[in-house]
């Protein structure tokens, strides 16, 4: 006979104190963490919409295209998108990228191109 399925307390439970895994469901907690979430999401928009917009006038290719390559960057250097977009807006108006990330970009940019991809065409 199989053992009956976890779960997680709900809120009503929670709510009565029914279950003792209060501490698994608290609704002011999950708000909180969310709203932090969104904040730092809004504020790193701009940075980020910003180093897509130099990608696209640079390499000739689309918004989705500069994302991508602007993940890609992120996965191989397991840095957070942001810190990437920041160094290429910075790099725009002339600082110097860490060779590290200027590396990773110019391989990114490599591989979208040789992938059929220049100047914004799609395969």
């Amino acid at each position: 006979m199989r053992p009956p399925p976890r779960h997680n307390a709900t809120f009503e439970q929670a709510k009565e104190g029914g279950t003792e895994d209060r501490h698994l469901f608290d609704p002011a907690a999950e708000l909180l963490k969310e709203r932090d979430q969104l904040k730092k999401a809004m504020q790193s928009r701009p940075v980020i919409d910003m180093a897509r917009g130099v990608l696209m006038v640079g390499y000739g290719c689309q918004p989705q295209q500069a994302w991508e390559i602007l993940l890609a960057v992120s996965q191989h250097t397991n840095t957070k998108p942001r810190e990437i977009a920041q160094a290429i807006t910075d790099a725009a108006t002339g600082k110097p990228m860490p060779a590290p990330l200027q590396e990773h970009l110019a391989t990114a940019v490599h591989t979208w191109q040789t992938e059929g991809h220049e100047n914004g065409s799609s395969a």
